[in-house]
Order: C-alpha cells, then structure tokens, then sequence
C-alpha cells in the first residue's frame, strides 16, 4: 500500500511539474543551433504570445493583471493590440546581445485611443537595454485600458529579467607527452 502511495505522489508531482510547465510560453529561436535539431526557446513568457487580450483566459487575465497595484473589477490594464509576439521578438534580439543580467521594467503610457505616449524605466540592467525595448514598446499599438469599462489612458506594465547565458569553456592542459609515440610505437 506505501509503495502505491509514493507512485501516486510521485505522479502526482510529475503531473503538477508538467502543468506548470505548460503554463509557460515561448517564442522559439527561427533556427536550431548548430549540432542540433532542437530549436531552442529564446523568449518565455507566461501567458500566450500570440493571443489578444480578449482571447486570454481568465486566469491568464489574471496573471496579466497581477501586475497592477490597482484594478476595479470592470477595469483592465493596457496590452498590445496583436499580442506579445511582435514585443517579444524585439526582446529576443535584444536579449541576443552581449547584454547584463538583471529585471528590466518599463511602463508605457497608453492614450484611449491605444497609442503609445511615452515610457517610463522603473529598473533596468543598462541603458541599451531600455533604450532597445522603450523604442519596440512605443513602436506597438495597444488596446487602451479600461476605467468602469470604458476606454480610458493607462500604463501598460513591462517586465522582463534577463539571465546571462555564460559559456563556460573547459580547460585542458596539454601534455606534449601524450601525444609523441613511446619507445614500442603505441601512441597514446
């Protein structure tokens, strides 16, 4: 009977870990590093990329309005028009550089009309950084926020956390013996 109970939590956690992982969206990489065809996920984001607000769940709602302090039940924040893909492909080259770790948080003032008027850096790796995706943020169309459910002027909230990928080359040190033939002509 353990034995069925720890298969049961084990699967159970196996299950859970998946559905978290599922959760997670990604835009992918156009083509597979070299040596491989596994095309690698250059942008993670936690709600559908590609999907209009209108289109998210309620619980990616949810996670979309999770970053505002303040939202009356017929408010809604600020979100580009056609989705995060065209935002999250600007990220993907910018995060593609030789860039510094670290949260990057913009704040894009949004009219009722849904164009962008201006940009706030509330934290930032470096200048380059905010400069890059300030310039991609200004340059999308929004669905204006909603006040009481009409449109209203608000700030569409942007965080992304750039994680250096560091490439660790191993050292070999040489050993000329090695490689010159012995005494029997064995090479080793």
């Amino acid at each position: 009977m353990r034995t069925m109970a720890r298969v049961g939590a084990a699967l159970s956690l196996a299950l859970a870990g998946a559905a978290v992982a599922a959760d997670r969206y990604a835009l992918r990489e156009d083509v597979a590093p070299t040596g491989t065809n596994i095309v690698r996920a250059a942008v993670v984001w936690p709600v559908p990329i590609n999907l209009r607000y209108e289109e998210l769940t309620s619980e990616q709602k949810s996670l979309v309005r999770d970053d505002y302090v303040q939202l009356g039940a017929r408010d809604e924040p600020p979100y580009p028009l056609e989705g995060m893909t065209p935002i999250l492909r600007d990220l993907a080259k910018v995060s593609a550089q030789d860039f510094d770790s670290g949260l990057l948080h913009l704040a894009v003032r949004v009219d009722a009309n849904g164009h962008p008027l201006g940009v706030a850096v509330l934290a930032s790796p470096n200048r380059n950084m905010e400069q890059a995706m300030g310039l991609a943020l200004l340059d999308a169309t929004y669905k204006p926020a909603k006040c009481d459910g009409k449109p209203c002027e608000g700030d569409f909230s942007f965080k992304y956390r750039f994680e250096l990928e560091r490439h660790h080359t191993a050292r070999t040190y040489w050993n000329p013996a090695m490689w010159t033939p012995s005494p029997n002509g064995v090479h080793y």
